[in-house]
């Protein structure tokens, strides 16, 4: 199943996992934040989440801070192509208290989430 935002798309995989596809040049602020909180919650009560940064766009510490304040999260993943997406995912592991982890592989991410 796929869902439309304004911003993104999100793919529920099954088993709790939703894979959110930023839109290329854009910048998430708080308001975003809130529409895909609101997304998570209507997909999953506990989602697996893959967020999948193979297109470059922003976020904002408003959106990272409602990101990391949402409960229940059960997992994070981020797909990164390149090594700059891979040092911005690096540097927003120590904010979340969750499993959370990098791949340069996504089909990789993607089982890793349903380990967990």
């Amino acid at each position: 199943m796929t869902s439309e935002l304004p911003f993104a798309t999100l793919v529920d995989h099954g088993d709790d996992i939703i894979e959110v596809i930023v839109k290329p040049d854009f910048e998430l602020g708080e308001a975003e934040a809130k529409l895909l909180i609101k997304q998570y919650d209507q997909l999953s009560l506990n989602p697996k989440v893959l967020v999948n940064r193979s297109n470059k766009y922003t976020s904002s510490a408003d959106f990272m801070d409602a990101m990391v304040h949402h409960e229940p999260f059960q997992a994070i993943a981020i797909y990164v192509p390149s090594y700059e997406s891979a040092l911005v995912a690096e540097s927003q592991k120590f904010l979340f208290s969750i499993p959370f982890e990098r791949f340069l592989d996504r089909e990789e991410a993607l089982e890793w989430l349903r380990k967990q």
